[in-house]
C-alpha cells in the first residue's frame, strides 16, 4: 500500500494540472469555436481545427513541461543541452498529462453523476457551474479529479520505477 499511495510529486503534478487547466481549456475552447464556425462552410478545415482543439493539451504540456525544465536548469546554473524543441521525455509528458487529464475529467464527472442526489440535469449541471467564486473550485468533482489525476501520475512513477530497476527487480 505503501508504493500505491501518491507520493508528494504526484499531488503537485496533479494540482498543476487542475491549474493548468483554465489554460488547456481556453486553447481548446478556441479551436472548437473556430471548428464550429466553419463547419458547414468547409467541414474539412472544421475536422482540422477540431483534431487540435482535442490534442492542443499534448503540445501545451510538453512546451510547458520543457520550459520549466530550462528554467530550472538556468536556476540551478547547470549547463543543459536542450534546445527550444521538446525532447522525448516533454512529450511523453504532454501525452501522459492529456491522458490524465481526459480519464481523471470523465471519471470525476461519472462518479459525481453517480452520487448527485439530483435527478434534473439542470441541478446536475449547477454542480460543474464555473465562476470565480471559491465554491466552484473547491468542489467535490474538483477533489476527485485531484485524488485520480495524483493516482494516475503515481502509477507512471512507479512504472519509471520499474523500468529503472530492470525486468528481474520485485518492486
Amino acid at each position: 500500500m505503501k508504493r500505491w499511495f501518491p507520493r508528494p510529486a504526484a499531488w503537485l503534478s496533479a494540482v498543476a494540472l487542475t491549474v493548468f487547466a483554465g489554460l488547456l481549456g481556453t486553447t481548446m475552447s478556441w479551436f472548437y469555436g473556430a471548428g464550429a464556425s466553419t463547419l458547414f462552410e468547409a467541414p474539412r478545415v472544421s475536422a482540422i481545427f477540431f483534431f487540435f482543439g482535442f490534442t492542443s493539451p499534448i503540445f501545451l504540456i510538453a512546451f510547458g513541461n520543457h520550459a520549466m525544465h530550462r528554467v530550472l536548469d538556468a536556476m540551478a546554473k547547470r549547463a543543459s543541452s536542450r534546445g527550444l524543441m521538446p525532447g522525448l521525455m516533454s512529450w511523453w509528458a504532454g501525452l501522459y498529462g492529456w491522458l490524465v487529464l481526459m480519464l481523471a475529467a470523465w471519471t470525476s464527472v461519472m462518479l459525481v453523476m453517480m452520487v448527485h442526489p439530483e435527478s434534473t440535469f439542470y441541478a446536475f449541471a449547477n454542480v460543474f457551474r464555473i465562476d470565480s467564486g471559491l465554491t466552484s473550485i473547491l468542489s467535490i468533482p474538483t477533489f476527485v479529479f485531484i485524488g485520480l489525476g495524483a493516482f494516475l501520475f503515481q502509477v507512471e512513477a512507479r512504472v519509471k520505477d520499474k523500468i529503472a530497476a530492470g525486468p528481474d527487480s520485485t518492486t
